[in-house]
């Protein structure tokens, strides 16, 4: 499962783990609930931060970044700008 990089293992790593495929089966959810699941949740922020379609190179907007910075990264900005 291991890919190499200092990264997150992706959704299709994940899902093709035996671990994973073991718990899955135990608890009853399938490949393609996760998918769905994932495909709702995407639809989700992209509604929640307004996404519109953006010409190549154009920046993502303020709130979209700061969705993406780690809680520790953003908490301390927060308390920076008090």
């Amino acid at each position: 499962m291991f890919n190499g990089r200092c990264s997150d293992p992706s959704l299709d790593e994940l899902l093709g783990d035996t671990a994973t495929r073991l718990l899955m089966r135990r608890d009853g959810v399938t490949e393609s609930d996760i998918r769905a699941l994932f495909s709702k949740l995407k639809a989700a922020r992209a509604v929640a931060f307004g996404a519109t379609k953006r010409a190549p190179g154009a920046t993502k907007s303020a709130a979209h970044q700061q969705a993406l910075l780690p809680r520790r990264t953003w908490r301390q900005r927060m308390l920076n700008s008090s």
